[in-house]
């Protein structure tokens, strides 16, 4: 998703110039920001809880209800993001098949519609002006953002409330009618952040606890410069349908009623066994060699096949699976999730280098388990361990490009954005050409999404 990459927000004149014809002005301003997702890599949609935080970078939004039932999208550069207009009516359509970045503006106020569409409240039309510096493809969530600053925002126009908690739920749902069939992760972190505090989430119930890291604890945000759309990519939506088929397989395997089946997290809890026992279960049942659709299919059988594939836009070109990767990596990156959880608690002397250790091992496991890394975020985790003085590194978000994230001690810190920038950025002179100030920065957690009334 391409998002300006500017520090600055937006001004009522910003939204005056955009909108010449309103003769009122914007009535609430909105920030949605990215996140960065420290543990718990591409386990939300199964079930299993993550470690998060919001970063001060973010989407930014001024809007104003208009009588007109007619939602008018603009962004503060128009010349790379063009504007957009849609009658506001039940069947508001997202075309997949052409994605633009009002697509996801789209998404976020189809959600609210849907939620509210038994009620009898009469919503009415919105303008809508948007900037951000979130970086684009990178793997902090800037698409999520849009999605849930539109929401907010429309719930502002047309004075209507809910918790957060159940805004971030239409979010995750609403952001798959783009065709990404994520989890919760990403709305979650954006909307319940707090300042100075991660986020541990459990889904399904959704439940957030905030957690204070070690004292300490530095976190660079580095970007590949691979750019990576998960929307536009076949490769995460396979993990969700191979993690899917996984958890159906070993049910059919321990004579579960595979129905009642849909993720990792489901077979855990009908299995009844504690976390630390999954990964010896998927050994036994599962083989280390790729499964063929056809066998597959056999198993499970051919409706099986079809009801998991076709509710999760599966890519139909893609014919072998690794399950037995993909579910060792989910139930041992959640027992990972769940050991910086108790780090966190118990502010020994050596949480920091502990973190680290389990960020290293998230890496590897992303790597080989379930081949969600690339060769540049390889060399940039490597690098940051090896000889920039970082505890730990691991890719953030859904991967195959974007960014990683270093755990970097605070005296190291000098040394290590230099040593990155020349060992790395500048070292390569694609790498160097595309080198900008919002390439590599540091971050701390920062507050979730707000709304202003103006």
């Amino acid at each position: 998703l391409l998002l300006n990459r500017e520090m600055s927000g937006l001004s009522v004149d910003d939204f005056r110039r955009r909108f010449p014809d309103a003769g009122e002005p914007p009535t609430h301003r909105v920030r949605a920001p990215g996140r960065l997702s420290i543990l718990g890599e591409h386990i939300d949609y199964s079930g299993y809880g993550v470690f998060a935080f919001a970063i001060s970078q973010a989407i930014h939004a001024l809007c104003r209800p208009n009588a007109s039932r007619v939602l008018r999208i603009r962004h503060k550069h128009p010349d790379t993001f063009p504007d957009a207009e849609h009658q506001l009516q039940p069947d508001l359509g997202i075309d997949q098949s052409q994605l633009k970045w009002s697509s996801y503006v789209l998404c976020g106020i189809k959600g609210i519609q849907l939620h509210f569409s038994e009620s009898e409240k009469d919503l009415v039309g919105m303008d809508i002006l948007v900037t951000g510096d979130v970086p684009q493809s990178a793997g902090l969530s800037s698409s999520s953002a849009l999605v849930c600053g539109s929401a907010l925002a429309f719930l502002s126009v047309n004075k209507l409330t809910l918790p957060l908690e159940q805004v971030a739920d239409i979010c995750a749902a609403s952001e798959r009618f783009v065709g990404t069939q994520g989890g919760g992760l990403d709305q979650a972190t954006c909307l319940l952040s707090r300042e100075g505090q991660a986020l541990s989430i459990e889904f399904n119930p959704l439940k957030c606890e905030s957690v204070t890291l070690p004292a300490g604890a530095q976190f660079v945000v580095m970007n590949c410069l691979l750019d990576k759309w998960k929307a536009a990519s076949p490769e995460y939506n396979t993990r969700v349908v191979e993690c899917r088929l996984a958890a159906k397989m070993i049910a059919k395997l321990k004579g579960l009623d595979v129905d009642s089946i849909s993720t990792l997290g489901d077979l855990q809890k009908c299995l009844a066994k504690p976390l630390s026992d999954m990964a010896q279960i998927v050994e036994e049942c599962l083989s280390v060699e790729d499964y063929s659709r056809k066998s597959i299919e056999e198993f499970l059988g051919r409706s099986e096949w079809s009801t998991i594939t076709a509710s999760h836009n599966f890519p139909e070109g893609v014919t072998r699976f690794k399950l037995r990767q993909r579910a060792l990596h989910v139930y041992r990156e959640s027992e990972r999730t769940d050991a910086c959880k108790r780090v966190c608690a118990e502010s020994a002397a050596d949480s920091l280098q502990r973190i680290g250790v389990l960020m290293r091992e998230c890496q590897e496991s992303c790597r080989v388990l379930f081949e969600c890394s690339c060769p540049e975020l390889d060399q940039l985790c490597d690098l940051a361990c090896a000889s920039g003085g970082a505890l730990g590194a691991q890719l953030c978000g859904a991967g195959w490009g974007g960014c990683a994230v270093a755990l970097v001690p605070a005296h190291a810190l000098p040394t290590f954005l230099h040593t990155i920038k020349e060992q790395y950025y500048l070292a390569d002179e694609y790498r160097r050409s595309r080198y900008t100030e919002n390439t590599m920065f540091v971050t701390q957690p920062g507050q979730g999404a707000t709304v202003q009334p103006l």
